[in-house]
C-alpha cells in the first residue's frame, strides 16, 4: 500500500481495456492441413457427390474448370518438412488445422485406409526421393506427417480439427459419408434444439485429434456457414468441456476483408461454469488462391502488396493498425503449395518477413486461443474505482492484460508508483511500443500498465506524484 503525502491525493476516474501491451495482435491461419492430399482435389471431387440444387463451391463451376482440371491428389510430405523448418525459424503465431478424416478417406490415425488404390500409388509415387513414401508406403509417410505438426507446430499454432471431413458431412453411426456437405450440416444442426447432436459431431472431431496426439484449442468451420452463430458457439464450447479441453475457445468462421476495424466476438459465456467461445474473424482475404490452384506462377512480392508496401507504409495492414483492430490472416494449406510451385508460401514467408521487419515493435504474434483470451477477459471484467483504488473482477486469467487508467488529481503531475495485488509494477519513461508486461508508464494523463491478470479480484492501487 502506498502512504500518500498531504495535497497529493489521487484519484483514478476510469479504467480502460487496451490492446495488448498497447501494440497490435497479429496471427496467421492455416487452413485445410491434411496428410499429403491435396485438399482441394478432394473438395471438387465430392461436389459431384451433392444433391441437385446445392450450391457449390468455385471449383467446380464453369469459373473454375480450368483450376479442378490441373489438380493433383497429393501434396508430399517434404512439403511440410519445409514448412516446419520454415515456421521454426521465423517469429509468428498462429492457427494450423488438422482434419481427422481428411475428406472421408480415412482417419489419420489409421493412415487413410479408404484412399483408392490408383491414388495411394500416385501419392507414394509424389514422394521425395528417399521419402518414407517411397521406403515405408502410405501409413508411414501419414504418420510422418502427423509426427511432424504434433512435435513441431503447437509453440507457434493452435490446432484445430475443420470438422472431420471438411467435404462432405459423416454419419457417426457408420462413420461414413453423406451426400450433404458438412458445412451444410454444420449449419443445420446449429439451429436444431436441444444441441446435443452437433455437440457429439464437434466433440468427436476433437476426441479424434486427441487420439491422434494433439490437444486442440479451438474449432474452424469448413467452407461457409448459414446457421446460428451464437448456438454454433455454445456448442463449441460445451464440446471442449466435453473433452477436457480448455474452457475458453475460439471458432474460425468469417472473413471480412471490407470492414476498417474488425474485432472478435463473444458468442457464448456461462458466468457459473467459466466457459466461453469467441469468434475470431480473419480481417484479411487471400490473395491469388485461383492462380495458386492453377500452379501459376506467384510474384511474392506482389502477393505481399496486397497485405503491406515494403515500407509498412500501406496496405489492408497498416489501415487495420490505424482503428485498433487485431490483424488475422490466412491461406489454404493447397494454396501454400500451389499445385508444386510454393507460390503461396513464398507469398505468406515474404509478408510474414515484412511484419518482422517494419512492424516487429508495434503488433504482437498471437495465436488465435490468446486473441479470443484477452477479447474475452477484457469484455467479461467488473470494474470499480474508489479513490486511488481500482478494483477488477475477472472470469478469466490473461496474460499481457493491458489497461489505462484516466487519473483525476489535479495536483498529479504523474503517479510515482503501481501496485497490482500489492506487487509494484516497474515504471518506465513513456516510448510507443515499449510496454512489457510487468510494468506501466504515462501519458496525456493517463497510466498503462501491463500485467498478468489472474482469475477473480484484482486490485490496482496508483500512488501520487513524487
Amino acid at each position: 500500500m502506498f502512504a500518500e503525502a498531504a495535497g497529493d491525493a489521487t484519484s483514478i476516474a476510469d479504467v480502460k481495456v487496451e490492446l495488448p501491451l498497447l501494440r497490435t495482435p497479429i496471427c496467421f491461419i492455416v487452413d485445410d492441413g491434411a496428410p499429403c492430399v491435396n485438399p482441394v482435389y478432394y473438395w471438387a471431387r465430392d461436389c459431384d457427390k451433392m444433391p441437385p440444387g446445392t450450391a457449390k463451391p468455385w471449383i467446380h463451376t464453369e469459373a473454375g474448370a480450368g483450376a479442378r482440371s490441373n489438380l493433383t491428389p497429393c501434396i508430399p510430405l517434404s512439403f511440410l518438412q519445409e514448412y516446419v523448418a520454415w515456421a521454426n525459424a521465423v517469429p509468428h503465431k498462429g492457427k494450423f488445422t488438422v482434419l481427422p478424416i481428411p475428406m472421408g478417406l480415412g482417419r489419420i490415425t489409421e493412415g487413410l485406409k479408404g484412399c483408392p488404390k490408383t491414388e495411394v500409388d500416385a501419392w507414394v509415387k509424389q514422394g521425395a526421393p528417399g521419402s518414407l513414401a517411397q521406403e515405408s508406403g502410405l501409413k508411414a509417410e501419414v504418420d510422418a506427417w502427423i509426427q511432424l505438426v504434433r512435435d513441431n507446430l503447437p509453440q507457434m499454432y493452435d490446432i484445430t480439427p475443420e470438422c472431420w471431413t471438411h467435404t462432405l458431412g459423416l454419419d457417426l453411426n457408420s462413420m461414413k459419408t453423406t451426400s450433404e456437405i458438412e458445412s451444410d450440416l454444420l449449419s443445420r444442426l446449429s439451429q436444431s434444439d436441444p444441441l446435443t447432436e452437433l455437440v457429439e459431431y464437434i466433440s468427436g472431431a476433437l476426441s479424434a485429434l486427441k487420439a491422434a496426439g494433439f490437444d486442440p484449442t479451438g474449432f474452424t468451420n469448413p467452407a461457409w456457414f448459414k446457421g446460428d452463430k451464437k448456438r454454433y458457439g455454445q456448442a463449441i464450447a460445451e464440446a471442449f468441456l466435453k473433452i477436457d479441453g480448455p474452457k475458453v475457445t475460439f471458432i474460425f468462421v468469417d472473413v471480412d476483408q471490407k470492414s476498417p476495424k474488425v474485432l472478435p466476438q463473444t458468442l457464448y459465456v456461462d458466468r457459473s461454469r467459466k466457459l466461453a467461445c469467441v469468434n475470431v474473424p480473419a480481417s484479411c482475404n487471400e490473395p491469388f488462391a485461383a492462380q495458386a490452384w492453377l500452379g501459376a506462377k506467384i510474384d511474392p512480392s506482389a502477393y505481399a502488396d496486397t497485405y503491406l508496401t515494403a515500407d509498412g507504409a500501406r496496405g489492408r495492414f497498416a489501415d487495420l493498425m490505424e482503428t485498433g483492430s487485431p490483424i488475422v490472416f490466412f491461406a489454404h494449406w493447397n494454396t501454400l503449395w500451389a499445385e508444386g510451385t510454393q507460390g503461396g508460401l513464398r507469398g505468406v514467408q515474404e509478408i510474414i518477413a515484412r511484419v518482422n521487419r517494419v512492424l516487429a515493435k508495434q503488433v504482437v504474434w498471437m495465436k488465435p486461443s490468446e486473441i479470443a483470451r484477452w477479447h474475452v477477459a477484457g469484455e467479461t471484467c467488473r470494474f470499480k474505482t474508489d479513490g486511488n483504488l481500482a478494483t477488477i473482477e475477472s472470469l478469466f486469467a490473461c496474460e499481457n492484460f493491458t489497461v489505462s487508467l484516466g487519473i483525476a488529481g489535479s495536483a498529479v503531475k504523474e503517479p510515482r508508483g503501481v501496485t497490482v495485488n500489492g506487487r509494484p509494477l516497474r515504471k518506465i519513461p513513456y516510448r510507443e511500443f515499449a510496454l512489457e508486461e510487468g510494468t506501466f508508464t504515462c501519458k496525456d494523463g493517463r497510466v498503462f500498465a501491463g500485467f498478468r491478470l489472474p482469475e477473480g479480484r484484482t486490485e490496482l492501487e496508483v500512488a501520487g506524484s513524487e
